[in-house]
């Protein structure tokens, strides 16, 4: 593979340490299905350290996308933590997601990951 700068670094972050202090994917998988994957992919696991579900959103298109996000059994009120990429520093949105009748409604900004933390 040609030399991508940290793009692949940042991507194990998103999955290994997007906190910066140890927060990783989940280690069981769950189902997630995208309607179109070729726009936005979504990868799903529980987390059985702390039984948290951790949902990965990414932007595959060069545009923004907004898209609902549809939870089926687990919580589905509240609010997820959110960290998210956009190709510098991952950083954490600090008013998190609103879980409205479990669904999550966002805007994914282009070519971007974004990890959902529900606890």
């Amino acid at each position: 593979m040609p030399y991508d700068g940290d793009l692949i670094d940042d991507a194990f972050l998103m999955y290994r340490d997007c906190d910066g202090h140890g927060a990783q994917f989940g280690d069981e998988w769950t189902h997630s299905a995208s309607a179109d994957p070729s726009e936005i992919s979504v990868f799903g696991a529980h987390r059985s350290s702390d039984g948290a579900e951790t949902i990965l959103v990414v932007n595959n298109s060069a545009g923004a996308l907004t898209s609902p996000l549809t939870l089926t059994g687990i919580p589905n009120s509240g609010t997820a933590q959110v960290w998210q990429w956009t190709g510098g520093a991952i950083t954490q949105l600090p008013a998190g997601a609103a879980i409205d009748s479990g669904v999550i409604t966002a805007t994914y900004p282009p070519l971007s990951m974004t990890m959902y933390v529900i606890k």
